[in-house]
């Protein structure tokens, strides 16, 4: 597991200074590096979903829709006067 938070000393390239690499130098106020900024936000937030979709598992998703929908329906007739099995 990667850890977000440590702090790392890199060379600025174009400075040809350090900087710490947890502070970045992006200006939100230029709308083309706040375009790339949303878009990598997009596609790591979209990574994250798709990891954690796989590992719950589309059958368990299926699983909860399915006791839900029975849930709703066991509900419904019974206030409509269905006994259920054996009543």
């Amino acid at each position: 597991m990667r850890n977000c938070c440590s702090v790392m000393v890199g060379v600025d390239f174009f400075g040809g200074g350090e900087r710490s690499m947890t502070e970045p130098q992006i200006d939100l106020k230029d709308e083309r590096q706040k375009d790339i900024v949303k878009e990598a936000l997009k596609e790591g937030l979209r990574e994250w979903l798709d990891e954690q979709f796989a590992r719950v598992g589309r059958w368990t998703l299926t699983g909860i829709a399915a006791a839900g929908f029975f849930v709703l329906m066991w509900t419904w007739l019974s206030l409509h006067g269905w006994k259920g099995p054996g009543g």
